[in-house]
């Protein structure tokens, strides 16, 4: 037995998640229309490099219904260390672009035929589940 508590796939998928933010405390939770003025609120310097358009999760349907809005990810090289760094994300539902990581949630659903573990995403400027991503089905 031991004395850490037993981890989930879905908490494991959480934490790989969480590191790949960096996002400077001043600027977390700000709301901006555009990457325009949001490379103007997160300049590149000496240590950090431009920010850019990284990738694009779609919406997900389910019998016909969007269930998901998805979204999109804004990053930036670190220069001194190396590695590239999420910062931002932009909402298909507000369609806003908020500086930080959405809010995640781990779930962990058993079930004879549904079970699964996921990672689920949630805009923190509208409250909307834009993404998920399902890690392991029972």
């Amino acid at each position: 037995m031991g004395l850490l508590p037993k981890k989930t796939y879905a908490d494991m998928m959480e934490e790989l998640e969480s590191l790949s933010w960096r996002i400077p405390e001043s600027e977390l939770g700000q709301i901006v229309d555009d990457l325009l003025a949001l490379r103007y609120m997160l300049p590149s310097d000496e240590r950090w490099g431009d920010v850019f358009e990284s990738g694009r999760l779609e919406g997900k349907r389910l019998l016909g219904l969007q269930y998901s809005r998805g979204f999109t990810r804004y990053s930036r090289k670190d220069l001194k260390m190396g590695g590239i760094f999420n910062v931002a994300y932009g909402c298909n539902k507000c369609e806003k672009i908020i500086i930080g990581a959405p809010r995640l949630e781990s779930v962990s659903e058993p079930g004879l035929l549904s079970g699964h573990e996921s990672l689920v995403y949630f805009c923190n400027h509208c409250g909307s589940l834009i993404h998920e991503e399902i890690g392991k089905q029972y």
